[in-house]
């Protein structure tokens, strides 16, 4: 059987369509913003207070329906707590998978809401107390996850996003400091090259 070129070109043709407009709306760009974090979970840690660090990375939203977008990210996040003796710094690579939800679709602004799983790798773990540091890594596991809950405005080509990220995981390896998890509040800015 001889099947007519032209046919399956046109045959092809129409297949990749979807696939191109799919691309064609792909954005992808990076994200810097602040994180103010804690440590909760453990009646030992009840003096800590919130620790600011730094949290840049990249994005990719990925349109699935309108008004629904996938967003991946991979970020550098600095989390932690201090509390009047000391301090502990953890940083991550995490990566969140988000489901966003655009309010208004069309328009100069687009405000969305978003939720999602949220994988984290210990990068590195330290602490200070009283003016004398040391390496916490053995301490705390290399593995966290959450949940990311949060929100903004596509300002295009600026995103602005408010969010929440609340650790499910216990994180320390320490008998004496039990169900210790993080809890992160950011504030990113973003720019899209889309």
């Amino acid at each position: 059987m001889r099947i007519n070129p032209k046919i399956l070109i046109l045959s092809l043709g129409l297949l990749l369509m979807p696939l191109y407009a799919l691309a064609t709306r792909i954005d992808y760009g990076v994200k810097v913003g602040l994180n103010v974090s804690s440590l909760y979970g453990s009646a030992i840690l009840n003096a800590v207070k919130y620790k600011n660090g730094l949290t840049v990375g990249g994005f990719v939203t990925i349109p699935i329906l309108d008004p629904i977008a996938i967003e991946p990210e991979v970020l550098f996040s600095q989390e932690g707590g201090q509390s009047s003796t000391g301090s502990v710094q953890l940083n991550y690579i995490e990566v969140p998978l988000l489901i966003k939800c655009y309010l208004i679709d069309n328009g100069p602004i687009r405000p969305n809401i978003y939720v999602g799983p949220d994988i984290g790798a210990l990068l590195s773990a330290q602490s200070t107390v009283n003016s004398v540091s040391g390496n916490l890594k053995s301490q705390i596991d290399s593995a966290d996850y959450g949940i990311v809950i949060g929100g903004g405005l596509d300002i295009n080509p600026f995103t602005i996003e408010f969010r929440y990220t609340a650790g499910e995981r216990q994180i320390s390896n320490m008998a004496s400091v039990s169900n210790l998890k993080n809890g992160v509040k950011s504030i990113l800015v973003g720019l899209n090259f889309n």
